[in-house]
């Protein structure tokens, strides 16, 4: 399991909040749970300092997406379309 730091907007407020996961798709999901982030600007993995910009994106589509699909092979099919590993 690997710890990533992620910047965040809450509340229109920039913060850092750390994650544990075994891959960046699961903590981009992780902040499409929570509803007080409002976009996410970037994902370090601190092991390797590996970078994913987001550019401050908003969520809302990925939570759209989550609500309708239901699924989460697809979600991560759709996750695996938009982030580089």
């Amino acid at each position: 399991m690997d710890e990533y730091t992620i910047e965040v907007i809450i509340e229109g407020y920039q913060e850092t909040i750390k994650s544990y996961s075994n891959s960046v798709y699961h903590v981009v999901d992780a902040m499409v749970n929570l509803s007080t982030v409002v976009s996410v600007s970037k994902i370090t993995r601190e092991k390797d300092q590996r970078v994913w910009d987001f550019n401050g994106d908003s969520l809302e589509p990925l939570r759209k997406l989550r609500s309708e699909a239901g699924n989460e092979s697809r979600i991560q099919q759709e996750l695996e379309k938009i982030i580089e590993v």
